[in-house]
């Protein structure tokens, strides 16, 4: 039945070790070199291979050393105290986006952790610019919109938190592309956020949160089916970047 492998017992004779057979003994010995070789050889080997490159055509930012990453944080920490954080936030809900934007500029100024500040820095701006960011469609035209200095600088600030990976502030990004107000009129970028926005695995996680479903479809609509299908591979290669000041 089947194959029979030959049982060779080893001799051991009184007083003396165990003898292996000299082909079990050389097999042992060529498992051990090669297990030096490849230990010596895979540090090399590994250098050899190129990293892998993702995102977008800017090159990702230096990760900041944990050390001086706890140092700046715990700074940050005594210089701000929760009404100087929530302050800003009050304004801009209570229709005060000026006096919003004087409290968070500062804290969106702060960097990574800090996203939230500055997604409503940028509705802020936007506000004083004229733009009723609850209702974009409204909008003045946006050659009109585009000279005020004040809503360029709101949409540098959405993008930053959007590309930190911040749902809301993708949700607004989607709202202002459906306006025709977004930061490039490429339809391409639009259908990447689309694709980013449905990923974002918080905004998965809450996914009772209201979207701007309303705006997907809107956009969806006018997208040829090749440039949908380019947005999601897009989207897939996308990783967050953090803004740092």
């Amino acid at each position: 039945m089947g194959l029979h492998a030959q049982y060779r017992p080893l001799v051991v004779s009184p007083g003396m070790p165990p003898s292996l057979p000299t082909e079990r003994l050389f097999l042992l010995w060529a498992l051990g070199a090669a297990f030096v070789v490849t230990g010596l050889m895979l540090p090399t080997m590994l250098s050899s291979f190129p990293h892998p490159v993702y995102g977008q055509e800017e090159s990702l930012p230096e990760r900041e050393p944990g050390h001086i990453n706890v140092r700046r944080r715990v700074l940050q920490s005594e210089r701000l105290n929760d009404m100087d954080y929530w302050e800003g936030f009050i304004h801009y809900r209570k229709g005060r986006p000026t006096k919003a934007v004087e409290n968070l500029r500062p804290i969106a100024q702060l960097g990574q952790g800090y996203e939230l500040a500055q997604h409503t820095l940028g509705l802020s701006l936007m506000a004083t610019s004229g733009l009723n960011v609850d209702a974009m469609h409204t909008h003045p035209k946006r050659a009109t919109l585009y000279e005020n200095p004040n809503f360029q600088e709101g949409i540098v600030w959405i993008s930053r938190a959007a590309n930190a990976n911040l749902f809301q502030a993708q949700d607004t990004l989607i709202r202002l592309y459906a306006a025709g107000l977004g930061p490039d009129d490429n339809p391409l970028s639009a259908a990447t956020w689309i694709e980013i926005y449905n990923e974002n695995p918080i905004h998965r996680l809450l996914g009772i949160i209201p979207g701007p479903q309303e705006e997907i479809k809107q956009i969806q609509a006018a997208l040829p089916l090749d440039t949908r299908i380019a947005g999601i591979v897009r989207a897939r290669e996308w990783l967050p970047r953090h803004w740092t000041p």
